[in-house]
């Protein structure tokens, strides 16, 4: 009985060999050469990350040099590699750096954004703080739809830009922080227009005027504030509000006496052709909407020249 039992192991124990090396053997060759290459990199990284004789910054130099390739997916493991290895060293603020440069070439904007928002948590008063912060609005500005579509990323990316200029007033990237906060401020103004006439259309007047009257006091700058002036006149007359209606109409032809909004809103208010400022038709009673109280409720008529929009 024991012979049996004997010879049953002896029979058993090549099968089992064999089926280790086979599976050795199989898993070797399903492995695709990029991935068995990939392996070998993983491996002399974290080698290297390992040997506490390696300073970080040879792995900092090692993640550049990936980035510098293209080798983007293996860069981001070395930069990682060095937070998790040396944290708060000067180069894991380098690295973290990096890390959020190399997340925005490859269009991946929400982790560009945390990793941001980590550095400046970690390192508010950085000299690169501003940079990180520049980051956090370009990712927000590339990623700005139509018009016509949700316009969140544009409010976050002139929020972005804000502080930036906020904070960091004289860096090289508040110039261009402004500009596009120009940009999107046109583009959330232009969103209000458009709902504010959908609501127009529709005679829901009271939806309408708050939204033309979001863009005439928080978009200035831009050249919806003539159209929305004039979009204000014709809900107040179809309300029968026709004082708040005469004072959009004389804001609208005080900054802008020359625009074509300007003209229908005369004919609106009189039924005839613009023959001489809207203000004539005004009533004297009216100095101002914020006196009256109407209209709109903190907006201040532009005073001096003219605004440039």
């Amino acid at each position: 009985m024991l012979r049996k039992i004997l010879i049953s192991l002896v029979l058993l124990g090549p099968v089992t060999l064999a089926g280790c090396s086979a599976l050795s053997f199989t898993d070797r060759f399903t492995k695709t050469h990029t991935e068995r290459k990939q392996d070998a990199e993983d491996k002399k990284l974290a080698a290297i990350a390992a040997r506490p004789e390696v300073e970080p910054d040879r792995v900092l130099n090692a993640g550049v040099r990936s980035l510098n390739d293209g080798s983007t997916k293996k860069a981001l493991k070395a930069f990682d590699e060095i937070n998790k290895q040396s944290p708060f060293s000067a180069e894991a603020q380098r690295s973290l750096v990096l890390s959020a440069y190399t997340h925005f070439r490859t269009k991946e904007y929400d982790k560009t954004i945390s990793k941001s928002e980590q550095f400046l948590q970690l390192y508010p008063g950085s000299s690169d703080a501003a940079y990180m912060q520049y980051l956090i609005g370009e990712s927000y500005f590339q990623q700005v739809g139509a018009v016509v579509l949700d316009q969140s990323d544009a409010n976050k990316g002139l929020q972005a830009y804000g502080d930036l200029v906020r904070l960091y007033p004289d860096s090289k990237y508040a110039e261009d922080a402004k500009k596009k906060m120009l940009f999107l401020s046109d583009q959330l103004a232009g969103k209000e227009m458009q709902i504010g006439r959908y609501y127009q259309e529709r005679r829901q007047h009271l939806a309408a005027i708050n939204r033309f009257k979001f863009v005439v006091e928080n978009h200035q700058t831009t050249n919806h504030v003539e159209e929305a002036l004039y979009r204000l006149t014709e809900s107040y007359l179809a309300l029968g509000l026709v004082n708040d209606a005469r004072s959009n109409a004389a804001l609208l032809g005080y900054n802008y006496p020359d625009s074509p909004w300007h003209r229908d809103a005369f004919k609106l208010l009189t039924g005839k052709k613009v023959n001489e400022p809207v203000q004539a038709a005004v009533s004297e009673k009216v100095e101002s909407p914020a006196k009256e109280g109407v209209g709109l409720s903190r907006f201040v008529p532009f005073q001096g020249k003219k605004k440039d929009i």
